[in-house]
């Protein structure tokens, strides 16, 4: 008898504070913390553990370090991210690193408009859109939001 659980594999775009970034793909449960559903990305990035699995589409598999992930993207069919559940506010977000991230930033319906609660917010992270990815962005690797026109 075999316990092991099959995961689901998801391509994603790793940006790391070092100023790397990784293309490959991470794993999620099939499994999520709440209902019959798969587990998202935010509960995999949420977990206890310090390590995310990824394989990387040049360098193979590898553990990478969660502390060190400044935004993890996937493509908005693997989020599970409803848009019409968010409001939009167009954003341009440096990171510390030097990454640059263009898109919107989304603030869930409900929790009002301003970008500015929503990065005070307890939460680790905010989501940004940028084309047809949406990316977790850690707020202790934001260097600054700029608002487009």
């Amino acid at each position: 008898m075999s316990l092991k659980v099959e995961k689901i594999k998801v391509a994603a775009t790793l940006c790391l504070s070092e100023g790397v970034k990784k293309k490959g793909f991470i794993f999620l449960s099939p499994f999520g913390a709440v209902g019959s559903r798969p587990q998202t990305v935010e509960e995999l990035i949420s977990e206890r553990e310090k390590v995310l699995p990824f394989e990387d589409s040049e360098e193979g598999f590898m553990l990478i370090g969660k502390a060190g992930i400044s935004a993890i993207g996937v493509g908005i069919e693997s989020s599970s991210c409803e848009m019409e559940f968010f409001n939009a506010t167009g954003v341009a977000v440096h990171l510390v690193g030097g990454f640059g991230l263009a898109g919107d930033f989304l603030v869930e319906k409900g929790l009002g408009f301003r970008p500015s609660d929503a990065i005070n917010s307890d939460e680790p992270r905010f989501l940004l859109r940028s084309g047809d990815t949406i990316y977790l962005v850690s707020k202790k690797h934001l260097s600054t939001l700029k608002f487009q026109k």
